[in-house]
């Protein structure tokens, strides 16, 4: 188990400094499109809600390859707080595409 964070906004710091590179934060991007085009494609064609099972299979990939080859470091999910890691790779991502993270 990974270190405790007293709130989402310290957490949100340490996952920032896993995601430097500008390369990975690219990555990250990717996956959450293929992810909202999975979770999509599984209600349009009217699948069986258990392939909703497989969606963090989806972004997974495409975050740790970041991770691995860009930055040299463990992805964020695996510090022990998975919902925070997610809270934070969307707020990651909103900010990098409004502007307000360089």
């Amino acid at each position: 188990m990974g270190k405790k964070y007293n709130s989402f906004d310290e957490y949100y710091e340490f996952y920032l400094s896993k995601h430097k590179n500008p390369l990975n934060r690219f990555l990250h991007l990717l996956g959450n499109i293929a992810t909202i085009a999975f979770v999509v494609s599984v209600f349009k064609f009217d699948l069986s809600l258990w392939w909703l099972l497989l969606t963090p299979f989806v972004v997974y990939p495409l975050a740790a390859l970041g991770h691995f080859i860009c930055e040299g470091n463990m992805p964020a999910f695996l510090s022990g707080n998975p919902i925070y890691a997610k809270m934070s790779d969307w707020k990651m991502l909103y900010q990098w595409l409004t502007g307000k993270l360089k």
